[in-house]
């Protein structure tokens, strides 16, 4: 879950999402993020208890916390060998929407913005004078870190 072609292959997402999801992974291993929810199941091996969990968060098991069974773009149940356990990782991946306000000044007038982000695209439009649109723009977040 850490190298971001193997995600790209397995959960057949694009370079980005890849990348964006393997970072995150990195940032709840490094930061020891804890977990939403926890619960144990036995299993004969690691294996066997992933498959275990897979198909009880497919079944939408009653018994599992509702954190397992969260509707999202995509559920990935991975195995940590050395610490003997089971991850489950729920990813949503076009989920970012965000409102923005801001200001802006150009050639010695001040604006007041409003704006919409949807994943790497944002708009926003600028008023200085409060009834109209006087200027706009659009970006796109090429890299993120």
């Amino acid at each position: 879950m850490k190298d971001s072609d193997a995600v790209q292959k397995n959960l057949k997402v694009d370079s980005r999402a890849a990348d964006d999801i393997s970072r995150e992974i990195r940032y709840i291993d490094r930061e020891n993020v804890v977990p939403a929810a926890s619960y144990v199941i036995e299993a004969p091996t690691i294996e066997k208890a992933a498959d275990i969990t897979e198909k009880e968060i497919k079944d939408n098991d009653p018994g599992l916390p509702a954190a397992a069974t969260e509707k999202t773009d995509r559920t990935v149940v991975a195995t940590d060998p050395q610490k003997q356990k089971v991850d489950v990782y729920k990813i949503n991946l076009r989920n970012n929407h965000k409102i923005k306000a801001g200001i802006l000044t150009a050639d010695g007038k001040t604006y007041v913005g409003a704006g919409y982000q949807a994943g790497r695209w944002e708009t926003a439009v600028y008023t200085h004078t409060g009834r109209q649109v006087e200027a706009g723009s659009v970006m796109y977040t090429v890299k993120q870190w």
